[in-house]
């Protein structure tokens, strides 16, 4: 995907012959977004060892910490309350100081957390190093600001280069879960974290170079349009004013708020089974290591579904997207809760995957109501909404403790899918003046 104005990148590629300079100028002339999604890729791949390492690392915890599983789940469930409180701030330091400075201070810090968290030998000390480096570098320099990135140089192409980046997350979760788990298994769970940092540390940082504010900043237009150079940088093109709105306006809206909430209650699914996918097919009868094994298969999964999701949203109605996408999610656990069978699990990662490739039509849906200019404050405050579901990982432990089953949890959390499909499906595009008009950038449509 070329087009407009270009960037050369500082390196060169040793081929020789015509074929090399060929090749050096398609390079030279692919869109500088694109690198950017691709550096994204990287971090976010990188980025699935805090995510999907959790469920990895729960078991030995528990068991080196003398934890019970509520209380193992509590230091999750903490983790994203803090997140759902640092949220507004951190989106307004993205929108304030741009997305390359905080993905270098994020990756430092949960890198440098990964490390640290090996040497804790009790659960406060973990509780402080996971929620006070890890969690809050994630928190700062992974998703929220990949994707406030994505949502800068790209509208037409938006929902695709945010699928792009969940995809990148979900090939990391297919493939380090089953070696971050053989690590775990083989010498030990501190071991694990300091694979894990370092790996952080090696990979986002340096890529935290190639990221930049917006596209206007290096006199380029969103999606590589064509077009002359702007006089100032730092102004928006007339062309795209129609969707620049700010926090305030979109605060007024109902469908700011349908959104919100449906994307609290699905977050609060998704974190409750994340933190307990290993344990719960452990309690389906898996190995450790096959049930990790079926969290990268599930992962892995997720990708085709999310780029094809990702590439729909950019054509039909994100909303009913969304509510099938979360209607899975519920079927999904049902189906795990109910069926005695030992393919219960992998039945259900067969129907999970198709609710864990909606997460970049989430995102792109609130580019595309509100615009570019205070889209990380608006994900910041839906984080922050989120914080209704910190507890639901905590729940599903307690469930556990109390009754050595999973199911009255997994009924619970098909409840909480259930009803977030009818608040995404009953979402309206916002109407109020100064709001994005449904066919302001798609002429025609």
């Amino acid at each position: 995907m070329t087009g407009g104005p270009s960037l050369r990148l500082n390196f060169r590629v040793s081929i020789p012959g015509a074929l090399g300079n060929s090749l050096r100028r398609r390079l030279a002339n692919v869109y500088y977004g694109w690198w950017i999604i691709a550096a994204g890729s990287v971090i976010h791949a990188v980025g699935a060892l805090y995510y999907y390492g959790f469920t990895v690392f729960f078991l030995p915890v528990a068991a080196d910490l003398g934890l019970n599983r509520a209380a193992t789940s509590l230091i999750f469930s903490l983790a994203r309350l803090e997140g759902s409180i640092d949220g507004p701030i951190v989106g307004l330091l993205i929108d304030r100081l741009g997305p390359r400075r905080m993905v270098a201070l994020g990756g430092t810090l949960t890198g440098l957390g990964f490390i640290i968290l090996s040497q804790v030998n009790d659960f406060w000390a973990f509780l402080l190093v996971y929620m006070g480096l890890i969690a809050v570098g994630f928190d700062m320099g992974f998703f929220q600001s990949m994707l406030a990135a994505a949502n800068q140089w790209f509208v037409r192409y938006r929902t695709t280069a945010m699928s792009l980046l969940t995809a990148s997350f979900r090939l990391g979760g297919a493939i380090l879960v089953p070696l971050i788990s053989t690590v775990v298994l083989t010498c030990g769970w501190r071991v694990g974290a300091v694979v894990c940092g370092l790996s952080i540390l090696a990979f986002v940082v340096p890529l935290s170079r190639v990221v930049r504010r917006s596209p206007e900043e290096m006199g380029l237009l969103p999606d590589g349009r064509k077009g002359p150079a702007l006089a100032d940088p730092g102004r928006t093109p007339a062309w795209d004013r129609s969707g620049d709105v700010t926090a305030r306006q979109a605060f007024r809206t109902t469908a700011y708020w349908l959104i919100a909430v449906a994307t609290a209650l699905r977050f609060g699914v998704y974190s409750g089974l994340g933190v307990h996918f290993v344990p719960i097919f452990v309690w389906k009868g898996l190995s450790e290591q096959a049930a990790a094994n079926l969290v990268g298969l599930m992962a892995f999964l997720a990708i085709p579904a999310g780029l094809t999701l990702g590439w729909l949203g950019d054509r039909i109605n994100k909303t009913y997207i969304l509510a099938g996408g979360t209607a899975c999610q519920a079927l999904a656990m049902v189906l795990l809760a109910l069926l005695e069978t030992p393919l219960a699990p992998l039945v259900f990662v067969l129907v999970y995957a198709a609710s864990e490739s909606v997460g970049a039509v989430n995102w792109s849906l609130i580019g595309e109501f509100f615009g570019r200019r205070s889209y990380a404050t608006l994900r910041g405050v839906v984080n922050s909404i989120g914080s209704i579901g910190v507890l639901a990982p905590v729940f599903a432990g307690w469930v556990f403790d109390q009754t050595r089953s999973y199911q009255p949890a997994l009924v619970g959390f098909a409840l909480m899918s259930f009803l977030a499909a009818l608040l995404y499906v009953n979402i309206r595009r916002p109407q109020a003046p100064g709001l994005v008009p449904k066919h302001a950038y798609f002429p025609g449509r």
